[in-house]
């Protein structure tokens, strides 16, 4: 399963939000709802911690978000 750095401990955990996210095809259907990556089931990202995450190279890696895997 494709993984985001630095956030792919979220997408290890088993439960009815994160479960459907395992799934490449509906991974892929991400979108943006104010400022968060959100995935059709309601599951998002808080966009604050996201942004902080990304802007440390060390943690998301010298291009911000990257997936990975």
């Amino acid at each position: 399963m494709p993984r985001i750095s630095y956030f792919s401990h979220l997408f290890e955990k088993d439960g009815p939000m994160v479960q459907p996210l395992k799934d490449p095809v509906f991974f892929a259907r991400v979108f943006i709802e104010e400022g968060a990556p959100t995935w059709p089931n309601g599951f998002d990202l808080d966009p604050i911690a996201f942004m902080y995450a990304c802007a440390m190279p060390a943690r998301c890696g010298r291009r911000g978000w990257q997936r990975s895997g």
